[in-house]
């Protein structure tokens, strides 16, 4: 398995982040933080998503990467 670490940053002009989202296409959500590592993604072609919600409940627009993931290793 491979050891990925993940890591995204968001600012809010009014106020505060308060929620941070990573998604896979393949595997779903994957995290709550704002960085982390992940070592379980299912081998394939992975699109991440990345967003933040801010202190008045508004989610941003989502960022993407694409990552992937051999199934031989």
């Amino acid at each position: 398995n491979y050891l990925v670490t993940f890591s995204g940053h968001g600012e809010d002009s009014d106020g505060t982040i308060q929620d941070y989202e990573w998604c896979s296409s393949i595997d779903g959500i994957l995290c709550y933080e704002e960085s982390f590592e992940y070592q379980y993604l299912s081998p394939g072609n992975h699109t991440i998503t990345f967003r933040v919600k801010d202190d008045n409940g508004a989610w941003s627009n989502e960022s993407k990467g694409y990552l992937s993931i051999d199934a031989g290793l």
